[in-house]
């Protein structure tokens, strides 16, 4: 929290961690709302964020669904209903976890269906990391202390993790992605060939190319 207080200056003399937390909440949500409200629907809304919708990763050992704060959720559906056509699918760009992955992700609350198409694209510089070995193609549960259901499927995953970027081309309204790989480079880094190493009485050699659409 200490890099937020340096940049937001009316929230120094905060200490205390949930009080900062639901300050920084109302900020952001007013920021948002500001934007927001100056957008006339008449051209789409991408959003750019750092955490994913929903990650599901290999983390001690276990693959494990990663959701975030209930506050994140509620943006997405507030964001959406500012949005040219709700019933598209939504854009978001994401990164956090180093390799590039796209899912299909429908969040569910009520009577609102939130369909989002995630782009995770964490492929430019840091230690890569490994896809889920073998892949997770299909999730679904609720994200903590909310009433949203989540459906998690995969679309594209690469052959093997590399260093890259997005090329993104925009028709209108639509977006269409392609991932340029930058070298001949792997995700077999140091950290991953232990993780690889530690694990590898549970893993099997997977090829991922099957899956990519």
């Amino acid at each position: 929290m200490e890099c937020y207080k340096n940049i937001i200056p009316e929230i120094k003399e905060i200490s205390d961690y949930t009080e900062l937390q639901n300050k920084l909440f109302e900020i952001q949500r007013k920021e948002i709302q500001s934007v927001l409200e100056k957008h006339d629907k008449k051209g789409e809304i991408w959003l750019c964020m750092h955490h994913p919708v929903i990650t599901v990763k290999e983390k001690k050992q276990q693959i494990q669904d990663l959701t975030y704060h209930p506050e994140l959720y509620d943006i997405l559906f507030y964001i959406n209903s500012f949005r040219q056509d709700d019933t598209k699918e939504f854009i978001i760009f994401s990164a956090d976890y180093h390799l590039y992955l796209e899912a299909k992700i429908q969040l569910t609350r009520e009577n609102e269906t939130l369909h989002i198409h995630q782009y995770i694209i964490g492929t430019g510089g840091a230690e890569l990391d490994s896809y889920t070995n073998p892949p997770q193609l299909q999730r679904q549960g609720k994200i903590v202390n909310t009433n949203i259901i989540y459906n998690y499927r995969i679309h594209r995953v690469l052959d093997k993790v590399v260093f890259g970027y997005a090329n993104c081309t925009v028709s209108g309204n639509d977006l269409n992605c392609s991932f340029i790989p930058i070298g001949k480079n792997s995700s077999r880094t140091r950290s991953t060939k232990r993780r690889l190493q530690r694990s590898s009485s549970t893993k099997k050699t997977y090829d991922f190319s099957k899956w990519s659409l």
